[in-house]
Protein backbone atom coordinates (compact mmCIF):
# COMPACT_ATOMS: atom_id res chain seq x y z
CA UNK A 1 0.00 0.00 0.00
CA UNK A 2 2.33 2.70 -1.17
CA UNK A 3 1.81 6.01 -2.96
CA UNK A 4 -0.80 7.04 -0.40
CA UNK A 5 -1.23 10.38 1.28
CA UNK A 6 -0.98 10.46 5.06
CA UNK A 7 -3.49 12.63 6.89
CA UNK A 8 -2.95 12.47 10.62
CA UNK A 9 -1.84 14.58 13.53
CA UNK A 10 1.67 13.11 13.41
CA UNK A 11 3.87 12.31 10.44
CA UNK A 12 4.24 8.54 10.16
CA UNK A 13 7.47 6.73 9.56
CA UNK A 14 6.22 5.38 6.24
CA UNK A 15 3.54 6.98 4.10
CA UNK A 16 1.69 3.72 3.52
CA UNK A 17 -1.69 4.57 5.04
CA UNK A 18 -4.09 7.42 5.24
CA UNK A 19 -4.95 7.92 8.89
CA UNK A 20 -8.08 9.95 9.49
CA UNK A 21 -8.79 12.14 12.49
CA UNK A 22 -6.18 10.76 14.85
CA UNK A 23 -5.51 12.23 18.27
CA UNK A 24 -1.83 13.03 18.23
CA UNK A 25 0.85 15.35 19.54
CA UNK A 26 1.02 18.47 17.42
CA UNK A 27 4.19 19.51 15.66
CA UNK A 28 5.19 23.14 15.80
CA UNK A 29 3.61 25.23 13.13
CA UNK A 30 2.20 28.54 12.04
CA UNK A 31 -0.98 29.45 10.16
CA UNK A 32 -0.83 28.50 6.51
CA UNK A 33 -3.27 29.26 3.73
CA UNK A 34 -3.38 27.87 0.24
CA UNK A 35 -1.74 30.11 -2.33
CA UNK A 36 -4.14 28.74 -4.91
CA UNK A 37 -7.54 30.17 -5.68
CA UNK A 38 -10.60 28.04 -6.41
CA UNK A 39 -11.25 27.50 -10.09
CA UNK A 40 -14.96 26.88 -9.57
CA UNK A 41 -17.38 29.47 -8.19
CA UNK A 42 -20.84 28.80 -6.73
CA UNK A 43 -23.59 28.53 -9.35
CA UNK A 44 -25.42 31.23 -7.40
CA UNK A 45 -23.64 33.35 -4.74
CA UNK A 46 -24.78 32.40 -1.23
CA UNK A 47 -23.71 32.91 2.36
CA UNK A 48 -23.74 29.12 2.62
CA UNK A 49 -20.39 29.01 0.81
CA UNK A 50 -17.75 30.27 3.23
CA UNK A 51 -14.08 30.56 2.36
CA UNK A 52 -11.67 29.11 4.90
CA UNK A 53 -10.23 31.70 7.26
CA UNK A 54 -6.95 31.63 9.14
CA UNK A 55 -6.53 28.30 10.95
CA UNK A 56 -6.45 28.25 14.74
CA UNK A 57 -3.52 26.77 16.67
CA UNK A 58 -3.90 23.01 16.50
CA UNK A 59 -6.06 23.02 13.39
CA UNK A 60 -5.07 20.90 10.42
CA UNK A 61 -3.82 23.74 8.24
CA UNK A 62 -2.01 25.33 11.18
CA UNK A 63 0.13 22.19 11.34
CA UNK A 64 0.24 20.86 7.79
CA UNK A 65 1.22 22.84 4.72
CA UNK A 66 -1.19 21.65 2.05
CA UNK A 67 -1.54 23.49 -1.27
CA UNK A 68 -5.02 22.24 -2.09
CA UNK A 69 -6.30 20.71 -5.32
CA UNK A 70 -8.18 22.62 -8.01
CA UNK A 71 -10.83 21.05 -10.21
CA UNK A 72 -8.46 21.20 -13.18
CA UNK A 73 -5.75 19.38 -11.20
CA UNK A 74 -8.24 16.73 -10.10
CA UNK A 75 -9.19 15.95 -13.71
CA UNK A 76 -5.52 15.63 -14.69
CA UNK A 77 -4.54 13.48 -11.72
CA UNK A 78 -7.57 11.21 -11.28
CA UNK A 79 -6.93 7.47 -11.50
CA UNK A 80 -10.17 6.09 -10.00
CA UNK A 81 -13.17 7.17 -12.06
CA UNK A 82 -16.61 5.59 -12.13
CA UNK A 83 -17.20 3.45 -15.20
CA UNK A 84 -19.44 0.62 -16.37
CA UNK A 85 -16.89 -1.84 -15.01
CA UNK A 86 -16.17 -0.04 -11.72
CA UNK A 87 -19.34 1.46 -10.33
CA UNK A 88 -20.11 0.10 -6.86
CA UNK A 89 -19.29 1.16 -3.31
CA UNK A 90 -19.05 -1.71 -0.85
CA UNK A 91 -19.79 -1.28 2.86
CA UNK A 92 -18.50 -4.00 5.17
CA UNK A 93 -19.85 -4.22 8.75
CA UNK A 94 -17.01 -5.46 10.93
CA UNK A 95 -17.17 -7.00 14.38
CA UNK A 96 -20.46 -6.31 16.16
CA UNK A 97 -21.35 -3.04 14.46
CA UNK A 98 -24.45 -4.48 12.77
CA UNK A 99 -25.72 -5.72 16.15
CA UNK A 100 -24.75 -2.70 18.27
CA UNK A 101 -25.66 0.03 15.79
CA UNK A 102 -28.07 -1.40 13.17
CA UNK A 103 -29.78 1.96 12.50
CA UNK A 104 -26.43 3.69 12.03
CA UNK A 105 -25.37 1.06 9.51
CA UNK A 106 -28.64 1.28 7.59
CA UNK A 107 -28.49 5.10 7.46
CA UNK A 108 -24.85 5.09 6.37
CA UNK A 109 -25.50 2.74 3.46
CA UNK A 110 -28.41 4.87 2.27
CA UNK A 111 -26.48 8.12 2.70
CA UNK A 112 -23.40 6.97 0.78
CA UNK A 113 -25.61 5.83 -2.12
CA UNK A 114 -27.19 9.29 -2.34
CA UNK A 115 -24.05 11.31 -1.64
CA UNK A 116 -21.96 9.56 -4.30
CA UNK A 117 -24.82 8.62 -6.64
CA UNK A 118 -23.58 5.03 -6.74
CA UNK A 119 -25.00 1.64 -6.00
CA UNK A 120 -23.93 0.69 -2.47
CA UNK A 121 -23.66 -2.99 -1.64
CA UNK A 122 -23.61 -4.05 2.01
CA UNK A 123 -21.60 -7.23 2.50
CA UNK A 124 -22.16 -9.75 5.26
CA UNK A 125 -20.55 -8.90 8.61
CA UNK A 126 -16.93 -9.94 9.06
CA UNK A 127 -15.03 -10.45 12.34
CA UNK A 128 -11.81 -8.61 12.93
CA UNK A 129 -8.91 -11.07 12.69
CA UNK A 130 -7.75 -12.13 16.16
CA UNK A 131 -4.17 -11.52 15.17
CA UNK A 132 -4.92 -7.78 14.86
CA UNK A 133 -5.95 -7.44 18.53
CA UNK A 134 -3.45 -5.96 20.98
CA UNK A 135 -4.41 -7.23 24.42
CA UNK A 136 -2.12 -4.78 26.25
CA UNK A 137 -3.83 -1.83 24.60
CA UNK A 138 -7.32 -3.32 24.40
CA UNK A 139 -7.45 -2.12 20.77
CA UNK A 140 -7.17 -3.45 17.24
CA UNK A 141 -4.29 -2.58 14.92
CA UNK A 142 -6.02 -0.67 12.11
CA UNK A 143 -3.29 -1.14 9.53
CA UNK A 144 -3.12 -4.87 10.12
CA UNK A 145 -6.92 -5.16 9.93
CA UNK A 146 -6.89 -3.31 6.63
CA UNK A 147 -4.21 -5.63 5.22
CA UNK A 148 -5.65 -8.91 6.47
CA UNK A 149 -9.38 -8.32 6.09
CA UNK A 150 -10.32 -5.57 3.67
CA UNK A 151 -7.59 -5.66 1.03
CA UNK A 152 -8.37 -9.28 0.07
CA UNK A 153 -12.08 -8.40 -0.15
CA UNK A 154 -11.64 -5.39 -2.41
CA UNK A 155 -9.24 -7.28 -4.69
CA UNK A 156 -11.91 -9.93 -5.21
CA UNK A 157 -14.38 -7.30 -6.41
CA UNK A 158 -13.22 -5.77 -9.66
CA UNK A 159 -16.35 -3.60 -9.82
CA UNK A 160 -15.46 -1.81 -6.57
CA UNK A 161 -15.13 1.94 -7.02
CA UNK A 162 -14.54 2.06 -3.27
CA UNK A 163 -14.87 -0.16 -0.20
CA UNK A 164 -15.20 0.98 3.38
CA UNK A 165 -15.34 -1.14 6.51
CA UNK A 166 -17.26 0.12 9.54
CA UNK A 167 -16.51 -1.18 13.01
CA UNK A 168 -17.55 -0.39 16.57
CA UNK A 169 -14.16 -1.53 17.89
CA UNK A 170 -11.44 0.87 19.00
CA UNK A 171 -8.51 1.23 16.59
CA UNK A 172 -4.91 2.38 16.88
CA UNK A 173 -2.09 2.73 14.38
CA UNK A 174 1.63 2.80 15.01
CA UNK A 175 2.47 5.21 17.83
CA UNK A 176 -0.91 6.96 17.73
CA UNK A 177 -3.15 6.44 20.75
CA UNK A 178 -6.14 5.83 18.52
CA UNK A 179 -7.45 6.56 15.03
CA UNK A 180 -10.93 6.95 13.62
CA UNK A 181 -9.92 5.46 10.30
CA UNK A 182 -7.23 4.32 7.91
CA UNK A 183 -7.23 3.66 4.22
CA UNK A 184 -5.31 2.91 1.07
CA UNK A 185 -6.33 5.18 -1.78
CA UNK A 186 -4.46 3.17 -4.38
CA UNK A 187 -6.29 0.01 -3.32
CA UNK A 188 -9.67 1.82 -3.09
CA UNK A 189 -10.34 0.74 0.49
CA UNK A 190 -10.78 2.28 3.94
CA UNK A 191 -11.57 1.23 7.51
CA UNK A 192 -13.51 3.45 9.92
CA UNK A 193 -14.24 3.11 13.65
CA UNK A 194 -17.30 4.66 15.29
CA UNK A 195 -16.15 3.63 18.78
CA UNK A 196 -15.27 7.12 20.00
CA UNK A 197 -18.07 8.85 18.13
CA UNK A 198 -20.40 7.67 20.89
CA UNK A 199 -18.14 8.58 23.79
CA UNK A 200 -17.38 12.27 23.26
CA UNK A 201 -20.77 13.94 23.04
CA UNK A 202 -21.19 17.72 23.52
CA UNK A 203 -23.37 18.55 26.51
CA UNK A 204 -27.06 18.68 25.67
CA UNK A 205 -26.69 16.95 22.30
CA UNK A 206 -28.46 13.77 21.21
CA UNK A 207 -25.94 10.94 21.36
CA UNK A 208 -27.20 8.92 18.40
CA UNK A 209 -27.65 11.96 16.20
CA UNK A 210 -24.14 13.25 16.90
CA UNK A 211 -22.65 9.80 16.20
CA UNK A 212 -24.62 9.56 12.96
CA UNK A 213 -23.36 12.92 11.66
CA UNK A 214 -19.78 12.03 12.59
CA UNK A 215 -20.05 8.67 10.84
CA UNK A 216 -21.53 10.17 7.67
CA UNK A 217 -18.97 12.96 7.65
CA UNK A 218 -15.93 10.73 8.18
CA UNK A 219 -17.16 8.05 5.79
CA UNK A 220 -17.93 10.45 2.94
CA UNK A 221 -14.58 12.21 3.53
CA UNK A 222 -12.72 8.91 3.33
CA UNK A 223 -14.58 7.72 0.22
CA UNK A 224 -13.91 11.14 -1.31
CA UNK A 225 -10.20 10.51 -0.82
CA UNK A 226 -10.55 7.07 -2.43
CA UNK A 227 -12.12 8.85 -5.41
CA UNK A 228 -9.03 11.02 -5.70
CA UNK A 229 -10.03 14.18 -3.82
CA UNK A 230 -7.32 15.85 -1.78
CA UNK A 231 -8.05 17.90 1.32
CA UNK A 232 -9.96 21.05 0.43
CA UNK A 233 -8.21 24.31 1.30
CA UNK A 234 -10.63 26.72 -0.39
CA UNK A 235 -14.02 26.58 1.33
CA UNK A 236 -15.56 25.08 4.44
CA UNK A 237 -16.15 21.58 3.09
CA UNK A 238 -16.48 17.97 4.17
CA UNK A 239 -13.12 17.40 2.45
CA UNK A 240 -11.29 19.79 4.82
CA UNK A 241 -8.55 18.13 6.84
CA UNK A 242 -9.20 17.74 10.57
CA UNK A 243 -6.66 17.34 13.33
CA UNK A 244 -9.16 16.56 16.08
CA UNK A 245 -12.76 15.52 16.64
CA UNK A 246 -13.58 19.09 17.65
CA UNK A 247 -12.28 20.43 14.34
CA UNK A 248 -14.18 17.75 12.43
CA UNK A 249 -17.39 18.65 14.25
CA UNK A 250 -17.00 22.24 13.00
CA UNK A 251 -16.86 21.11 9.38
CA UNK A 252 -20.00 20.81 7.24
CA UNK A 253 -21.39 17.59 5.79
CA UNK A 254 -21.33 19.00 2.29
CA UNK A 255 -18.96 19.40 -0.61
CA UNK A 256 -17.97 22.92 -1.60
CA UNK A 257 -18.40 24.15 -5.21
CA UNK A 258 -14.91 22.94 -6.20
CA UNK A 259 -15.25 19.46 -4.67
CA UNK A 260 -18.84 19.13 -5.88
CA UNK A 261 -17.58 19.68 -9.42
CA UNK A 262 -14.98 16.94 -8.88
CA UNK A 263 -17.59 14.41 -7.78
CA UNK A 264 -19.99 15.40 -10.55
CA UNK A 265 -17.25 14.96 -13.16
CA UNK A 266 -16.22 11.59 -11.67
CA UNK A 267 -19.62 9.93 -11.32
CA UNK A 268 -21.86 11.88 -13.72
CA UNK A 269 -24.38 12.57 -10.97
CA UNK A 270 -27.49 14.75 -11.32
CA UNK A 271 -27.03 17.62 -8.83
CA UNK A 272 -30.71 18.49 -8.55
CA UNK A 273 -31.84 14.91 -7.96
CA UNK A 274 -29.02 14.43 -5.47
CA UNK A 275 -29.90 17.49 -3.38
CA UNK A 276 -33.58 16.52 -3.36
CA UNK A 277 -32.72 13.04 -2.08
CA UNK A 278 -30.33 14.44 0.53
CA UNK A 279 -33.02 16.90 1.65
CA UNK A 280 -35.44 14.01 2.20
CA UNK A 281 -32.77 11.96 3.98
CA UNK A 282 -31.95 14.75 6.43
CA UNK A 283 -35.63 15.41 7.04
CA UNK A 284 -36.12 11.79 8.02
CA UNK A 285 -33.07 11.98 10.31
CA UNK A 286 -34.34 15.24 11.85
CA UNK A 287 -31.20 17.16 10.87
CA UNK A 288 -32.99 20.42 10.18
CA UNK A 289 -29.98 22.58 9.32
CA UNK A 290 -28.71 20.08 6.76
CA UNK A 291 -32.22 19.62 5.36
CA UNK A 292 -32.53 23.40 4.90
CA UNK A 293 -29.14 23.59 3.15
CA UNK A 294 -30.18 20.94 0.61
CA UNK A 295 -33.54 22.60 0.12
CA UNK A 296 -31.82 25.89 -0.78
CA UNK A 297 -29.48 24.16 -3.21
CA UNK A 298 -32.38 22.34 -4.89
CA UNK A 299 -34.36 25.57 -5.22
CA UNK A 300 -31.35 27.30 -6.79
CA UNK A 301 -30.94 24.54 -9.35
CA UNK A 302 -34.66 24.53 -10.12
CA UNK A 303 -34.51 28.27 -10.84
CA UNK A 304 -31.48 27.86 -13.09
CA UNK A 305 -33.18 25.03 -14.93
CA UNK A 306 -36.34 27.09 -15.42
CA UNK A 307 -34.44 30.15 -16.64
CA UNK A 308 -32.47 28.08 -19.16
CA UNK A 309 -35.68 26.85 -20.80
CA UNK A 310 -37.30 30.29 -21.13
Amino acid sequence: MNNCQVSTGLPLAAAALIVCLALATLVSGAPRRSKKEPDVEPLIPSDDWRRLGEPKPGDWLYVFDEPGQTFAEYKRELKNRKSDRRDKIYVVPIGELDRKHPDLLKSSVRYFSIFFDCEVVQLDPRPLPRSTYNAKRGQYDAGAALDKLLLPLVRERKDALAMIGLTSEDLYHGTLNFVFGVGSHRDRVGLQSVYRFYRWIPKGKDRDRVALVRTLKTGSHEIGHILGMSHCTFYECVMNGSNSLDESDRRPLFLCPVCMSKLEWNTGLDRLARYRKLRDFFKQCKLKGDEAFCKRRAEELEKLKASSTE
